[in-house]
C-alpha cells in the first residue's frame, strides 16, 4: 500500500477505480492490488477462525461452570437450561459480538477481493475491445498511441 494514503478506504477506492486514459498502468497494478487485498482477506480468515475458537471455548467454560455450580448446590439442570444460561453469560456475549464483527470483516474482505478480480476481468475486456477497435479504425490507433506517449 502506498504510504500517502491516510485511510485504507481511500486506497481501496483507488484500487477499484479504472483510469480509462491509462489502461497500461491499470494492467500493471491490478496484480499488486489483488495480492494486497488477498493478504487482507487471509488476515480476516485468521481473525475469524480465532474469534470462532474463542467463542466456542468461552461457551464451553461457561457450560462447565454452570453445571458445576448447580451440582455444588445439589440442583439438577437440564441441557436447555444450561444452554439458556450460557447464552446469557457476559463473557459469552462479549465473544459472540467479536465473532459477529470478525464475520463481517471476513465478508467485507472477500467482497474487496471480488471487486479487484472484477476489475481485472473488466480490464481484459476493455483491452480486447480496444485491440479490436484499433484493428479497424486508424483514428483509434493514433489516439491510443498518443495516450501512450503522453500518458493521457
Amino acid at each position: 500500500m502506498r504510504e500517502d494514503f491516510d485511510d485504507i478506504e481511500d486506497y481501496y477506492a483507488e484500487c477499484v477505480a479504472i483510469n480509462e486514459h491509462d489502461l497500461d498502468s491499470e494492467y500493471k497494478r491490478v496484480a499488486a492490488d489483488l495480492s494486497f487485498w488477498n493478504a487482507r482477506y487471509a488476515d480476516a480468515v485468521e481473525a475469524h477462525g480465532n474469534a470462532k475458537r474463542e467463542y466456542e471455548e468461552t461457551k464451553a467454560r461457561a457450560s462447565i461452570e454452570i453445571r458445576e455450580t448447580a451440582a455444588g448446590r445439589g440442583d439438577k439442570v437440564t441441557n436447555p437450561e444450561v444452554d439458556a444460561k450460557v447464552l446469557l453469560d457476559p463473557d459469552v456475549q462479549d465473544t459472540h459480538i467479536l465473532l459477529i464483527s470478525a464475520e463481517a470483516n471476513l465478508k467485507r474482505a472477500r467482497g474487496r477481493v471480488d471487486a479487484i478480480v472484477t476489475k481485472k476481468e473488466m480490464l481484459q475486456s476493455l483491452g480486447a475491445k480496444l485491440r479490436l477497435e484499433m484493428a479497424h479504425d486508424p483514428a483509434v490507433r493514433e489516439a491510443v498511441a498518443g495516450q501512450r506517449l503522453t500518458g493521457y
